[in-house]
């Protein structure tokens, strides 16, 4: 059965075929990172929750967008694989999460995903408007308690950029969130305390790069 196929059971209930083609790329846990399965495991679950929240959206016609959180690399001198810089970047985003999900209502369907050292991704069930208000309070909360801190390795600011995610039809959750890591990245590299919002996906061009698949 092809995509938009209608199928009709008893002359009366109607159910349309909706599927996406998913172009999953493994992470292979190696002798040399022992953590790697366990990010594996995590990273398939967590595109799992976002394939189910977008099909859920796509039928009940809710918005969707994405955040793309950074916080303010600090230390600038410490180099990346520093084992002072990764404990506290650590710690710095458990306590990000901690602000997100005190700012964020539990009306508000959301997931949360740790991108890099100082980068987290949420995707939520909002509008861009709503999705932005809720990025400024945590904008500001981050700074204000960063304000209240003098150690150059704890970052004191958060910028964010928000990306809407169109609902005419489901996408691959890899091309959502390489879209926005790409996007947001170039958007977010010269700002460090800024909320911006970024243009919406291309539907178009997004089902072209999925029907391609990865190089």
């Amino acid at each position: 059965m092809k995509d938009g196929a209608v199928v009709v059971l008893g002359g009366v209930t109607r159910l349309r075929l909706t599927h996406a083609t998913i172009l999953d790329r493994a992470v292979r846990p190696t002798a040399h990172d022992p953590e790697a399965a366990s990010r594996l495991s995590d990273t398939k679950d967590f595109l799992d929750a976002l394939r189910f929240e977008q099909v859920r959206a796509v039928a009940d016609r809710m918005p969707l967008a994405l955040a793309l959180l950074r916080l303010a690399r600090p230390g600038a001198n410490v180099a990346e694989d520093d084992d002072r810089l990764n404990r506290m970047a650590s710690a710095t985003m458990r306590k990000l999460v901690a602000v997100v999900r005190d700012v964020v209502p539990l009306s508000v369907s959301h997931l949360m995903a740790r991108l890099s050292h100082f980068e987290l991704v949420v995707f939520a069930k909002a509008s861009v408007d709503q999705l932005s208000t809720l990025a400024e309070r945590i904008r500001l909360r981050v700074e204000r308690a960063g304000a209240a801190k003098a150690n150059p390795l704890v970052p004191a600011t958060v910028a964010g950029a928000i990306l809407p995610v169109p609902t005419g039809r489901l996408l691959a959750a890899e091309t959502i969130l390489c879209a926005a890591g790409e996007r947001g990245r170039v958007a977010l590299a010269n700002e460090t305390n800024r909320i911006l919002h970024l243009p919406p996906l291309d539907l178009a061009e997004a089902m072209d790069t999925q029907t391609q698949g990865p190089a």
